[in-house]
């Protein structure tokens, strides 16, 4: 992970670089440093034991809305599977941290103060999107990892810890952390697009929901086999989040568009991002 994000930090001017990292240091201290930061951790783990003790694990925005939902019986190797399935604690956590990450920096008019000293738009905008992605990457590992010991220790592990159990997990995270990047990147993006606490939580949950009420309203007169062939629903990032969860049920081409379609989101909503902050007002 290390190496990912200093590669992105290196395709900046070496000044620059030295800026980003500056900034991130210095968030990352007043994360630490500050009461929210503890409270979202101690909520995150304790709702993960709490789907694994129960057997709850069901993605809010994945089950039509008010379905009924079953408890499944959860062992350590099964858990990281059933959690990833559950995307939506990964990404509403994730919009906690952003919001403490980058929002209140708006806000609270830290952002035109690190402005002002120097540092161009482009390295304030890496800065927060570079520490916003280690965020997601570390709430995504705790939710698979946590659930696995937590589960091991009330159920057992269930199974054998091997190269084929390592292997399916490793492809599995892989998958959903590239669109979990891409729903990060635009999270960043709707931060410097409104630059504000209220407009960017409506905005951030509207970009997950309304897709996913969309298709569960077509849902309900039309057949999945009719679904399956209007090709904008895999512009759904939320949703694709969930399906490449069961990685190993989808067919070769739905990865790859997913995948495809995860990285156009990335490069677009990152490329975008900075252009419009390079010419938007900072109060």
């Amino acid at each position: 992970m290390y190496r990912w994000w200093v590669l992105i930090i290196r395709a900046i001017p070496e000044s620059g670089a030295d800026n980003v990292l500056d900034i991130i240091k210095a968030d990352f201290y007043r994360i630490m440093r500050g009461k929210a930061f503890y409270i979202t951790l101690s909520l995150l783990l304790a709702f993960i034991i709490l789907q694994v003790v129960t057997g709850h694990t069901e993605s809010l925005l994945s089950t039509n809305f008010g379905g009924e939902s079953d408890s499944v019986l959860i062992t350590g190797i099964t858990a990281p599977f059933e959690m990833m399935s559950n995307s939506d604690t990964t990404l509403f956590f994730l919009l906690v941290f952003i919001v403490i990450i980058a929002v209140f920096d708006f806000s609270s008019g830290t952002a035109k103060n690190v402005l002002t000293s120097g540092v161009s738009r482009m390295e304030y905008y890496f800065a927060k999107l570079v520490l916003s992605l280690l965020f997601c990457f570390a709430i995504s590992f705790l939710m698979v990892a946590v659930s696995s010991v937590s589960a091991t220790i009330v159920r057992g592990f269930g199974g054998a810890f091997d190269m084929a159990f390592f292997g399916s997990l490793l492809r599995t995270f892989a998958a959903q952390l590239l669109i979990l990047f891409a729903i990060t990147c635009m999270g960043v993006f709707f931060v410097f697009t409104v630059k504000n606490v209220v407009a960017f939580v409506g905005l951030f949950l509207a970009f997950g929901l309304l897709p996913q009420l969309i298709i569960a309203f077509i849902a309900s007169f039309f057949n999945e086999d009719t679904i399956s062939v209007l090709w904008f629903f895999h512009f759904d990032l939320w949703g694709s989040a969930v399906r490449v969860a069961r990685i190993g049920a989808m067919g070769t081409s739905d990865v790859i568009v997913a995948l495809l379609i995860g990285v156009f989101y990335i490069a677009i909503s990152t490329l975008g991002g900075i252009m419009l902050f390079k010419r938007s007002e900072i109060k």
